[in-house]
C-alpha cells in the first residue's frame, strides 16, 4: 500500500464514518471509534446488575469475505447519499 492509498483511505474515513455512525445503535461496541472490548465488558456487567436477562455475542466466521460487494455498495450509496464515491 502506498502512501497515496493511505491518504485516500484516510479521507474517505474521515468523510463517511459520521454518516455511518449515526445509524449504530448506542449498545453497539464492535469495530467503532472510541469503543472497545472493555468497554463493552463494563456494560454488560452493569446491565447485568441492573436485571437485564442476557447478553447477546456474534461471531460471523468469514462473513465479511462472503457479502456480494454489488449489493453492499448499492446499499451504502442509498444509506449515505454518497453517490459518487461508489461507482
Amino acid at each position: 500500500m502506498t502512501v497515496e492509498d493511505l491518504i485516500v483511505l484516510t479521507a474517505m474515513k474521515i468523510v463517511i464514518e459520521p454518516i455511518f455512525e449515526a445509524d449504530f445503535h448506542k449498545c453497539s461496541y464492535g469495530y467503532r471509534p472510541k469503543r472497545g472490548a472493555k468497554q463493552a465488558s463494563l456494560v454488560i456487567r452493569e446491565d447485568l446488575y441492573q436485571q437485564a436477562w442476557g447478553v447477546v455475542e456474534i461471531d460471523f466466521q468469514s462473513y465479511f469475505t462472503s457479502i456480494p460487494h454489488e449489493k453492499l455498495l448499492k446499499l451504502i450509496n442509498v444509506s449515505s447519499g454518497l453517490d459518487y464515491f461508489f461507482i
